[in-house]
């Protein structure tokens, strides 16, 4: 069995890991292809309104630096916003009137890219995310 262990503050998710915590974007397009709406719509409920508490315990660490069970944690955020336009947009797995999914190929993960920013750049774009004005 992997290791399912989340900081303590989202211990209550750890049944998810396993399934949910995704680590690269082709395979959250997958799971989210590969899911019922039902599925979708159910893990997205449950993490959805913990985003803000996720993302904030997230941003005492660097992403370089993330410690395992941190990533597992990201792993889940980012399957849930793999979600939303299923769950909320579109009510459906598939986004409709689009090329077939399967000829998408995702060339990288953005966690492997955002790593090979040094630090100091990292705080800088993440700066201008929190605070675009």
């Amino acid at each position: 069995m992997t290791n399912t262990s989340l900081p303590e503050k989202f211990a209550h998710l750890e049944e998810y890991v396993e399934e949910w915590s995704i680590r690269d974007e082709e395979g959250r397009y997958l799971k989210r292809h590969n899911s019922t709406l039902e599925e979708l719509t159910s893990y997205f409920n449950t993490v959805e309104p913990l985003l803000a508490d996720i993302s904030a315990y997230l941003d005492q660490y660097s992403l370089k630096d993330l410690p395992e069970e941190c990533e597992r944690l990201l792993g889940l955020a980012l399957m849930c916003q793999e979600c939303f336009s299923s769950v909320v947009l579109f009510k459906h797995p598939h986004v409709p009137d689009v090329l077939p999914w399967q000829r998408f190929k995702v060339s990288s993960s953005i966690i492997d890219e955002v790593k090979k920013i040094p630090t100091q750049q990292q705080a800088r774009i993440s700066h201008r995310v929190r605070n675009p004005g």
